[in-house]
């Protein structure tokens, strides 16, 4: 049931479904799944659900929120500072949720170092990022500095030229006040 992926709004939930059949299509099963950002890992299960549990999932999450275990068998949890464990992520990732540390530095470092682990084609999907919400949900760390809340909207502004060379927007959806995502595809490299 969509209403049942963690924190995701119910039109949230539609649109990565969605999303993870576009990229099973492409990868078919099972589906190599890197997930920043676990909390509960309600979202990881409905990923699971949805994909008939097809599905080599890998959680990325610093527990600064909470203890995070591993949300259905067969799951890899990863713990730590997502800037720093990208060396221990699998390659050729097939769907990357970034939905971790949502400061501009963190988001960008999650984007540039995880994205260039997503195989050609491969996609990535981006939470928070609805324009209304930029600057509010103050993190746990960093200085009384907008960069240091929700800012995934100035991060991408700011890798703008090296997304711009190997991805491709394939949809930007903004409910209007919470929440919003957007799916990103890998272009294969330029000749």
């Amino acid at each position: 049931m969509l209403s049942e992926w963690g924190l995701l709004h119910p039109h949230e939930a539609r649109f990565l479904a969605d999303s993870l059949d576009l990229a099973a299509a492409e990868f078919g099963p099972p589906l190599r799944v890197v997930e920043i950002g676990v909390f509960e890992g309600k979202t990881s299960r409905g990923m699971y659900h949805h994909l008939g549990g097809h599905i080599d999932y890998t959680g990325i999450d610093n527990n600064a929120d909470l203890q995070v275990s591993p949300p259905f068998p067969g799951a890899k949890i990863i713990t730590g500072d997502s800037a720093e464990l990208y060396p221990f992520a699998p390659r050729g990732i097939h769907f990357l949720l970034i939905d971790g540390c949502h400061c501009v530095n963190h988001w960008m470092l999650d984007f540039l170092h995880y994205g260039d682990l997503v195989a050609t084609n491969g996609y990535v999907w981006c939470h928070d990022t609805d324009p209304a919400m930029q600057g509010l949900d103050r993190q746990k760390h960093g200085p009384e500095h907008p960069d240091y809340y929700c800012a995934v909207r100035e991060g991408m502004r700011l890798i703008a030229p090296v997304i711009a060379t190997r991805w491709e927007l394939f949809t930007d959806m903004a409910p209007g006040g919470r929440g919003g995502a957007m799916l990103f595809r890998k272009r294969p490299p330029m000749e």
